[in-house]
């Protein structure tokens, strides 16, 4: 259980720092206004741990 919750604190962190990467530095980069641009900061944060919880899930089922 213990494993568990650390390792959920540790994806909300990140998630948090993704986040706030956003929020803050997004606007000053250069930019167009595209819809493509928008659609890949809303999405990134979801697929960044997706991807993060699907490896981890590869190696504990490999070990």
């Amino acid at each position: 259980m213990r494993e568990a919750t650390t390792f959920i604190s540790k994806l909300l962190l990140l998630s948090l720092a993704i986040s706030l990467l956003i929020k803050y530095a997004a606007p000053a980069l250069p930019v167009g206004n595209m819809d493509v641009y928008a659609a890949v900061m809303v999405l990134l944060p979801a697929v960044v741990m997706g991807c993060i919880m699907g490896i981890k899930q590869y190696f504990v089922k490999s070990s």
